[in-house]
């Protein structure tokens, strides 16, 4: 599947409440925070037209008793090893795709997104940066999506880095 960027849409907001809504009326009090995350949650950013979404619980333990209920909402739920910190679930296909991971609040897979997604929210030449790359990896690498993910690994880290020297 190719990848497609498309510029910013003002729906995306309110894609997030409407699957954030969702999520907790499945979850409750369990979900401790609801974040938009990703390129979606950045004003004014071209992004592949998904929604990314971590939600914050007390404890990952105790948030697979939640796995089935959302299977009945449409998730899907995968194994990921190379983030042990979260459960991770999307939907699709979809015409809405969805990425949601559930980790514990402060943990690393928490922090770093929010924190990222705060940076370029206030940096706007760090979000310019970052929308360069993209549309640069997605031009280079149209038909691979782990060369144009992990294009974009480094610049990341950098931010975050930047980040948590900043305090977000």
């Amino acid at each position: 599947m190719p990848i497609e960027l498309v510029p910013y849409d003002d729906e995306w907001p309110h894609w997030f409440e409407r699957e954030a809504a969702l999520l907790r009326s499945v979850m409750g009090e369990a979900a401790v925070r609801v974040e938009h995350v990703g390129s979606t949650s950045i004003v004014g950013m071209a992004a592949k037209p998904k929604l990314d979404m971590v939600a914050a619980v007390e404890s990952l333990e105790d948030a697979r008793r939640f796995i089935a209920p959302l299977l009945e909402h449409g998730y899907h739920y995968r194994d990921d090893p190379d983030v042990p910190s979260r459960l991770y679930f999307s939907k699709s296909p979809s015409s809405e795709p969805v990425h949601l991971s559930l980790t514990e609040i402060g943990s690393n897979c928490w922090r770093d997104q929010v924190y990222f997604r705060d940076y370029l929210r206030v940096h706007p030449e760090a979000a310019d940066e970052y929308r360069r790359l993209k549309e640069s990896l997605a031009e280079e690498h149209a038909d691979e999506v782990v060369s144009y993910c992990e294009g974009k690994t480094s610049l990341v880290q950098r931010i975050v880095e930047k980040a948590l020297k900043e305090g977000a």
